[in-house]
């Protein structure tokens, strides 16, 4: 990777993985791969093979820090159960709908 680039890395607080090279090692394989592929955490710890709960911890941590998002929930493809679908490809990511909330509950004909 290029230092030039803006890291997204930087972002989230490594204060659990300051001290462990390792875990910090596994977090940007992690986020590495949600960004190439939209996949499930067991997808994720089979290709990679890292220890599912790791997974489920660094998803977490990503999602928190606004790196991850949930873009689909489908059958997985191993099990055929429902599962989350992960990508930390924003171009892939879910737009939240805004809807105009109104202050007051007026009907068409009521005036003041």
């Amino acid at each position: 990777m290029k230092k030039s680039m803006d890291n997204p890395y930087r972002k989230v607080s490594f204060t659990l993985l300051e001290k462990n090279k390792r875990r910090r090692q596994e977090l940007t394989k992690v986020l590495t791969y949600f960004f190439t592929n939209t996949e499930t955490t067991l997808s994720c710890a089979l290709d990679l093979d890292i220890l599912r709960n790791s997974i489920t911890f660094y998803v977490a941590l990503l999602e928190r820090n606004g790196l991850l998002q949930a873009v689909e929930v489908r059958p997985d493809r191993r099990t055929g159960h429902k599962a989350k679908h992960y990508s930390s490809n924003p171009s892939k990511w879910i737009k939240p709908r805004y809807v105009e909330l109104s202050l007051f509950d007026r009907k068409d004909g009521d005036h003041d």
